[in-house]
Formats: structure tokens, sequence, C-alpha cells
């Protein structure tokens, strides 16, 4: 961050106000996610708008791909109790799994 937009963020939070126990900027656009990015406001509608966005932008990322044989050996090791995961090099063990040995 550059000094002068580190210099501007540092004199948006000094103008903000303690109210109730909390930070709030009295010119933020309260309730949107700008107003907690930007002003760090922590007004209620600020912190839910702001929870809004990321649960959003969550939501539309890829999902992770899962190697099968992978998800196998996680599968098996949830499957018993009190059993760590087992390490992914173990492929002698994800051959008798796949053959349904193991399981």
């Amino acid at each position: 961050m550059s000094n002068r937009n580190q210099s501007n963020r540092s004199k948006r939070k000094a103008e903000r106000e303690l109210f109730d126990g909390k930070l709030i900027h009295p010119s933020a656009a309260h309730g949107t996610a700008n107003g907690y990015n930007y002003y760090g406001c922590q007004c209620e509608p600020c912190v839910a708008a702001a929870a809004e966005v990321n649960r959003q932008r969550h939501l539309v990322r890829a999902p992770r791909r899962i190697d099968p044989i992978h998800m196998q050996l996680d599968e098996w090791a949830r499957s018993i109790p009190n059993r760590t995961p087992i390490p992914a090099a173990d492929l002698r063990l994800a051959a008798l799994i796949r053959e349904g040995v193991a399981a």
C-alpha cells in the first residue's frame, strides 16, 4: 500500500466514532460492504452487508477437484472412528481399497 493510501486510510479510521462499543463512521453509506471495507464502519448493517458479499463470493467459487482414489481413502478413514487419515502415498492400500479388500 502506498504512503498516500495508507495516510487516507488512517484518516478515515480516525474519523470513526465509538457508539455502543462499536466504531462507526459518520459519513459511510451504512448497510453496504463499502461502508465496512472502505470506511471501517462496524455498525450491524455494514457488518451484515460485508458478510453477505463474502458469502456470495464463496458460493461462486469452483468446487475442489478430488481424485477418486484419494476420496475413497478419505471415506474409508472417516468410516473408522479414531483413525487418522491415510497418507496419499500409500499406493498399496489404495489398490486394496479399489479392489474392495480393505473395506
